[in-house]
Order: C-alpha cells, then sequence, then structure tokens
C-alpha cells in the first residue's frame, strides 16, 4: 500500500471509531490470518486481558472454545465491503460477547470488529436461545421465529440433516472422529447462516438449521 493509501486508511479508520464506541465496548483491528493488530478499549472487562496482551493473538483464541471454528469459518468467508453480524459470542471466561464486523474495498487484508460485553445469554423468552446447547429450547424458539417471520411476510425455513452412516463410527477412534466432525459441519452451518439463521447440534449425527429460503 502507498503512503497515500496508508494515510487515507487511516483517516477512515479515524472516523470510524467515535462510532464504533458510541455502540461498542472494544475495538479489535484483525489481519487476513486472525492475528490481532490493534486493541483498543475494554479488552480487560470483555477478554480478561490488557490491550497489549490482546494483539498478537489469534482472534479466534478469544472466544470460548465452543464459538473457535464458527468465527475462523466466518472469519474466512468475508470479503471486502461486506458487514456482519451482531454475533452472540462467550469470552473463555464466560463473558458474554455480542460482535459486529466489516471490512473495506481499500483495505482487504484488515478486518474490524466491534465487541459489546454483555450478561451471559438468557434462554428464557429470547432469540439468543438459537445459539445455546439445548437443541429442545432451539427447535421451539425456532418455531416461534417462524411464525413471526411468516407473519411479517418473510420466508424462513427450519431443516434438519442427518449424517448418514455415523452409526458405523460407534467405536474408540470413530466415536472421537465423529465429534469433531460434528463440531466443525456445526461451526460451518452457524457461519453459512450467520447473517439471519441458527444452526445447532441436536445429537451426534442430526443438526437443525434456521436458514433464509
Amino acid at each position: 500500500m502507498s503512503g497515500h493509501g496508508a494515510i487515507d486508511l487511516r483517516r477512515q479508520r479515524d472516523r470510524f471509531l467515535p462510532f464504533a464506541f458510541a455502540a461498542a465496548d472494544l475495538y479489535l483491528e484483525v489481519d487476513c490470518d486472525g492475528v490481532v493488530l490493534d486493541s483498543l478499549g475494554a479488552s480487560r472487562e470483555c477478554l480478561g486481558l490488557a490491550e497489549d496482551a490482546v494483539i498478537g493473538r489469534l482472534i479466534s483464541s478469544l472466544v470460548a472454545l465452543p464459538d473457535r471454528l464458527f468465527l475462523e469459518r466466518l472469519l474466512a468467508r468475508s470479503s471486502a465491503g461486506r458487514r456482519f453480524g451482531p454475533l452472540d459470542l462467550e469470552s473463555p471466561l464466560g463473558r458474554g460477547l455480542t460482535l459486529r464486523g466489516y471490512s473495506i474495498p481499500q483495505a482487504q487484508d484488515r478486518l474490524y470488529l466491534v465487541v459489546t460485553c454483555r450478561p451471559l445469554k438468557d434462554a428464557a423468552g429470547s432469540a439468543e436461545a438459537l445459539a445455546a446447547d439445548d437443541p429442545a429450547r432451539f427447535v421451539q424458539v425456532a418455531h416461534e421465529v417462524l411464525d413471526s417471520a411468516a407473519r411479517a411476510g418473510r420466508d424462513l425455513s427450519l431443516t434438519v440433516l442427518r449424517l448418514n452412516g455415523a452409526e458405523d463410527w460407534n467405536d474408540g477412534k470413530g466415536t472421537v472422529a465423529l465429534l469433531d466432525l460434528g463440531r466443525r459441519f456445526v461451526a460451518f452451518l452457524r457461519a453459512e447462516t450467520a447473517d439471519e439463521g441458527a444452526a445447532i447440534a441436536l445429537s451426534d449425527d442430526r443438526f437443525a438449521v434456521l436458514h433464509g429460503a
């Protein structure tokens, strides 16, 4: 990037920061490999780390283990000019995080994230329950969302997927491999439906996805 372009990019970032902090607690700048380049704000409150301790870490390492594959997949499919979020995640300390991100054409190797700290997810009566590891609650809330979407004229669907042949994996190594595959598959589904939808594992070999048509 030329010096001229770098200055222009810095100006755009500086203009963005006041808006970011108007609705968030933490600003993160991430490179194309998912490494944090800059951190401003309440990193200790949100992540349990000082600002300088966040820099140089993989962004996926700053969220709880169940959310890491999902976040990695989502960042891998982000493209210049694309926005995503809000995403409800959890820090390794158990603190609830709401994440939003965007990228700009002038800096395709950068991703800008804003994070809001929040209480841990309360599954009762909230669409956030779609992200909780509670299959029965997921299905219940999904049907409520489908009913509301239909009344509003929005086209949403609930699909249940099954991995054929999973019963053949019920030995020692096969069971571990199946669990790992399931985690990766859910991460993929969550990333693909992040803009409007949700996904969850109902069992080791069955998955439910709420998605647009």
